[in-house]
């Protein structure tokens, strides 16, 4: 998805069609699940209204006093258990796995040129699918939003040098990245060959000839 600057528009906050207080929103939601919850006979409470730019009067405050779960001592003690020391491993695999995409992460926030940290965790019998796609479709054309769905191919195909020279391509086209996520989505633990995982990665950046691209998958 590529974005490309547009002007601005400014409204009158007299025709703005949306109020967006945060406190009325709330007020309307209590008072739903109130209205929902309690029957309505014999009861003569007020029911408050949104703002319409008319003066409300101060005994009409409405707040909200949320009550959470208290601690217990066990809570303290939980964070400090090793992750995978019990029968679920596969915990122990994604503080692993999500400890290097967290590198990733802040290296091509730093520079998505430097590809280095890839480089240090990626074996020497490395296999990978390629990263160039093999259809491109435009789904909806700008400006100022352009959004194409790619198609890649399926399998590993590409060894561990041949994959760096195509992730240095796919990223050459960013100057600066302002957003890159990688999360651990699903793990299983009894895959042939060892743990199989789904990440789910996002990266935004800038580039020459325009504003912002956004890459998902």
């Amino acid at each position: 998805m590529v974005l490309s600057r547009a002007s601005k528009k400014y409204y009158p906050s007299s025709h703005c069609p949306v109020d967006a207080s945060r406190r009325n929103f709330l007020i309307r939601c209590c008072q739903g699940t109130f209205a929902t919850l309690v029957p309505g006979r014999g009861l003569n409470f007020p029911f408050f209204h949104l703002d319409s730019g008319s003066e409300h009067s101060p005994d009409c405050e409405f707040h909200l006093h949320p009550r959470y779960r208290a601690q217990t001592p066990l809570d303290a003690t939980l964070l400090k258990v090793q992750a995978g020391s019990d029968e679920f491993i596969t915990e122990k695999y994604h503080d692993q796995i999500a400890t290097t995409l967290a590198k990733w992460s802040s290296s091509l926030l730093q520079s998505p040129h430097e590809l280095q940290t890839f480089e240090k965790v990626l074996a020497a019998d490395f296999s990978g699918s390629a990263l160039r796609p093999i259809e491109s479709r435009l789904v909806r054309s700008g400006p100022p939003i352009e959004v194409h769905q790619n198609k890649f191919t399926e399998g590993s195909a590409l060894g561990r040098g041949a994959f760096l020279q195509e992730l240095r391509s796919a990223l050459s086209f960013f100057s600066k990245i302002v957003t890159a996520e990688f999360q651990v989505i699903s793990i299983g633990a009894h895959s042939p060959g060892g743990p199989h995982t789904r990440v789910r990665y996002e990266l935004v950046g800038s580039g020459q000839g325009f504003y912002r691209e956004q890459r998902v998958g």
